[in-house]
């Protein structure tokens, strides 16, 4: 799934794909949060167009990771009521299918700035920038659970949804622990080795959302902010869950 926004700059604009892993579930989903609707940093990978030879006429695509910062609530645990493995197995092909789609829009955007370079008619892509959102789209509903010291054994089965530390969401941020084989090489974003590189590509943050709160989800995953600061630059976004 794909959306165009433009740009504030003249001729640019970004687009935004979606890639999508839907599922049928009955159970509940519960996710641990980190904290509640706190200022997230992660990173998601992107393929930037850049101008060269300071013309828009010669350009090169080459694959990154921004920096985003969510205002969202992030899990890095969830259960079913029967089974951990079922979210992070839908996690895990989700994470496939978003790689594939990457790889995919970079081979077709090579092949156009090839086709461009050797051709006295100048081609480019009305964007400048992509963006890959993992998504997962379940019927299960969702719920995050208020984790506290005491539940060392805690399994899902266990919680009734009278709790009163469980709380209904629409939709929020899995904090993905990638495995080693899925991860994308460090090389191929134009990274080193270094440990904090590698640790960025380590977790991959998906959305799950609630197929009846989708459409609200899409409305609001709009274009963000580019903030830039001593720190370096980032996209920020801006959810209101339920409204």
């Amino acid at each position: 799934m794909w959306g165009n926004f433009p740009s504030d700059e003249v001729g640019k604009s970004y687009t935004q794909p979606v890639g999508i892993g839907c599922n049928a579930d009955r159970a509940n989903w519960i996710f641990f949060p980190k904290a509640s609707y706190q200022q997230s940093n992660h990173y998601l990978q992107t393929l930037a167009l850049d101008d060269q030879n300071g013309s828009a006429e010669y350009w090169t695509v080459r694959r990154q990771l921004a920096r985003a910062v969510y205002n969202l609530i992030v899990a890095d645990d969830a259960h079913t009521e029967s089974s951990r493995e079922m979210i992070t197995e839908v996690a895990a092909q989700t994470v496939i299918a978003t790689q594939a789609l990457i790889q995919q829009e970079y081979r077709i955007l090579k092949k156009i700035e090839e086709d461009s370079k050797s051709s006295q008619r100048k081609i480019r892509p009305a964007y400048f920038n992509f963006l890959f959102f993992p998504t997962i789209i379940t019927t299960a509903k969702l719920y995050t659970y208020e984790y506290q010291g005491e539940d060392t054994d805690f399994t899902a089965s266990e919680v009734s949804l009278e709790n009163d530390r469980l709380s209904p969401i629409p939709y929020l941020i899995f904090d993905y622990p990638v495995p080693v084989t899925l991860q994308a090489p460090p090389q191929d974003l134009g990274m080193g080795n270094k440990r904090e590189e590698l640790a960025r590509i380590a977790r991959t943050p998906i959305f799950v959302v609630n197929s009846e709160s989708f459409s609200e989800f899409l409305q609001q995953l709009q274009w963000p902010q580019q903030k830039t600061n001593f720190d370096g630059w980032w996209y920020q976004f801006q959810f209101e869950p339920g409204k």
